[in-house]
């Protein structure tokens, strides 16, 4: 396995905190109800097999997911994270009370207290210029490695392929 040179001191190495993130926001997922953890674990699969295609993350962060336009997985990503810790607390909501009166009038109250957020535009501004600064070097690897339609065709031939070459056990019995 490759190992990946830090550029600067950090705690851990690159791809623990990677795995860490996907574990985190597949927990996120699981415990709101969006997915069962086989659903999850699926999702995690096929997300592997795009980044191995892709060549990493780049190229999908801003070809598939943006549609090849630093705005749009921009958009996406400000949508995403604006939207994190209303599904935090709502997946806290349903683990402590649960799906009856109670957690129902909770998420309630949540979405209601959310909602103003949704409707102000110009709060999305700096969130986007966020984005926009920490997204920017992934628009360079996907300009660097050819970008457009063309990447994107190529990298989904590449999933494809591996789909089909894909003849590994079980993990279970």
């Amino acid at each position: 396995m490759d190992v990946v040179p830090l550029g600067r001191e950090s705690h851990g190495h690159v791809l623990n905190a990677m795995l860490l993130s996907l574990a985190t926001t597949s927990a996120l997922l699981i415990r709101s109800g969006v997915c069962s953890a086989a659903e999850a674990d699926r999702a995690a699969s096929h997300m592997g097999k795009l980044m191995y295609a892709g060549g990493g993350g780049s190229a999908n962060y801003v070809g598939l997911i943006g549609g090849g336009k630093l705005d749009g997985v921009v958009a996406i990503a400000t949508d995403g994270y604006t939207n994190v810790p209303l599904g935090m607390l709502g997946s806290a909501v349903t683990a402590v009370f649960g799906h009856g009166l109670l957690g129902r009038a909770l998420l309630w109250l949540l979405q209601l207290l959310h909602a103003p957020l949704s409707l102000l535009e110009g709060w999305l501004h700096p969130m986007r210029a966020i984005q926009t600064y920490f997204l920017s070097p992934c628009l360079d690897e996907y300009r660097r490695l050819g970008g457009g339609d063309a990447l994107c065709h190529r990298i989904l031939q590449r999933v494809i392929a591996l789909d089909s070459a894909d003849n590994l056990p079980p993990l279970s019995d």
